[in-house]
């Protein structure tokens, strides 16, 4: 069946890792960076280790780069969708500040 795969990351070995496997699969994954935004759990934070992160998927077999994830769990309990996209907004800020 046609599928579309598409692994989180947020760490270089992650794209070492999937890059040999997919490679000794004969396979491309489409890889999407997840970027920190406020939960302190994961993702890695705006500046030059996210550059870095999308030159090594760009230089590496069996691997595209296909985007950026940012997931603020932590304002899930926020009530009201307008004040909840507000807050969402603000916390990913900077990444748009950072990439524009």
């Amino acid at each position: 069946p046609d599928y579309r795969f598409i692994q989180v990351i947020d760490h270089k070995q992650h794209i070492i890792d999937i890059s040999q496997a997919a490679t000794d699969a004969g396979i491309c994954i489409e890889l999407m960076i997840e970027v920190e935004s406020g939960q302190q759990r994961c993702g890695v934070e705006i500046g030059d280790d996210l550059i870095s992160l999308i030159e090594t998927i760009n230089c590496s077999d069996g691997v595209s780069y296909v985007g950026l994830q940012a997931y603020s769990g932590h304002l899930q309990h926020i009530k009201g969708y307008q004040e909840r996209n507000t807050q969402a907004r603000t916390v990913v800020e900077d990444l748009f500040n950072y990439i524009n």
